[in-house]
């Protein structure tokens, strides 16, 4: 069966005996459930998990000492320029404003974003009386640059639902990183140890960029497999959103990130521990072309 995702085609198929030839001709990817042969066994899904209970100041998070040191200048930079940040209830006024800068952060990303029903979920859940917190980040005229939205769960976990921020030149990744701040700082203060970062689409860079799993793991969550396994074959190498995209594999009955990059891509083995959790540490560079030919092969295309 086909199935469009914007302008990425997929076919899906329960095994390999139902594989259609006069669609796959048409697919970019093709994804059949199970392990099968000369394509890339990986989960539905990316669930990102950071167990902070050792954690006393939020930076601590972070991967390293030097990203860390790197981090508290930017801070101390947006401070300095005048920006804040506020944690709340969100109530229906706060979330009016929250889904009109929502929107129109989504309308300026370049991704085959799937579009979320907040509505549905946020909205639902402020109506029925249940506790939503919205963390905000305003400049110095009091405009949201950055939100994100989050409650505590049943676990005593903290489950963020939504974000979205504004991209800053002169405060490259530094918006995110406030909000990742005040978020690790706001489960501090309220004794919780495990914050779950909400989930994506796996592979990271055909549905929404790498930038995002890069992100995540240097402020120190570890992804991991979540849903069906199914096989994934990449037919059109030129399917990739950016330069390189980001799976979640195995690899001698271990869990893996395989790094599958274009030809325009100057990724080192060293540049992809960008790319490395604190859990999971080991990452795989491997060619998107290279991955195409063995599909091709596979299918005789």
């Amino acid at each position: 069966m086909l199935t469009k995702i914007h302008d990425l085609t997929i076919a899906k198929y329960p095994n390999l005996e139902s594989v259609n030839q006069k669609e796959i001709n048409q697919a970019d990817i093709i994804a059949i459930l199970g392990l099968h042969p000369q394509g890339i066994y990986t989960p539905k899904y990316a669930r990102w998990l950071a167990d902070i209970s050792d954690i006393k100041n939020p930076l601590e998070i972070l991967r390293s000492k030097r990203e860390r040191k790197r981090t508290k200048k930017t801070l101390n930079k947006i401070f300095k320029n005048g920006y804040s940040t506020e944690v709340k209830l969100l109530d229906l006024n706060a979330y009016q404003e929250f889904k009109f800068f929502f929107e129109k952060v989504l309308t300026q990303q370049k991704q085959r974003f799937i579009y979320p029903d907040i509505d549905g979920t946020l909205l639902a859940r402020i109506k029925n009386k249940e506790p939503v917190w919205v963390i905000q980040v305003r400049d110095q005229n009091s405009q949201l640059v950055g939100v994100l939205t989050l409650r505590i769960n049943k676990k005593n976990e903290i489950r963020v639902s939504f974000g979205a921020k504004l991209h800053l030149d002169e405060f490259r990744g530094g918006i995110g990183s406030l909000l990742e701040y005040s978020l690790v700082e706001f489960a501090i203060k309220h004794n919780i140890t495990i914050i779950n970062h909400g989930r994506n689409t796996n592979p990271t860079g055909l549905i929404s960029k790498p930038g995002i799993f890069e992100f995540k793991s240097r402020w120190g969550y570890t992804a991991y497999p979540e849903g069906e396994w199914h096989t994934l074959y990449v037919i059109n190498p030129e399917a990739l959103l950016g330069k390189e995209s980001v799976w979640i594999t195995t690899l001698n009955n271990k869990i893996i990130y395989l790094i599958a990059t274009n030809k325009y891509s100057q990724l080192t083995l060293k540049d992809a521990a960008k790319y490395k959790t604190k859990l999971i540490n080991q990452v795989k560079l491997e060619s998107i072309e290279n991955i195409a030919n063995l599909a091709k092969q596979m299918f005789r295309l």
